[in-house]
C-alpha cells in the first residue's frame, strides 16, 4: 500500500489516483517535470491527502451508520 502522511491506499486506488493525474495533466498540456516547480508538485500531494482523508471520513461515517441501521433493525426483530 502506498502511504503519504496518514493516508494509506491500497495499490489498486493509488494506480487508479496516478492514472488520472496523469490523464488531468495530458489534456492541459503540463509535463510534471517541466511545468511544475516543487512547491506546486507539494500542494498537489497535500491536496490530494485532504480530498483522501475526507472521502475516508465519509467512508467511516457511511459504514457507521450502516452498522447502526443493521442493529436496529436485528433489535427489532428480536422483539
Amino acid at each position: 500500500m502506498a502511504e503519504r502522511k496518514g493516508v494509506t491506499l491500497p495499490k489498486s486506488q493509488q494506480d487508479l489516483v496516478n492514472i488520472l493525474v496523469k490523464n488531468t495533466l495530458k489534456k492541459h498540456n503540463i509535463q510534471p517535470n517541466k511545468n511544475l516547480t516543487k512547491q506546486e508538485k507539494e500542494e498537489i500531494r497535500n491536496l490530494f491527502s485532504q480530498l483522501q482523508n475526507e472521502v475516508n471520513e465519509l467512508l467511516q461515517e457511511e459504514k457507521n451508520n450502516n452498522t447502526t441501521n443493521t442493529n436496529a433493525k436485528l433489535s427489532k426483530k428480536g422483539k
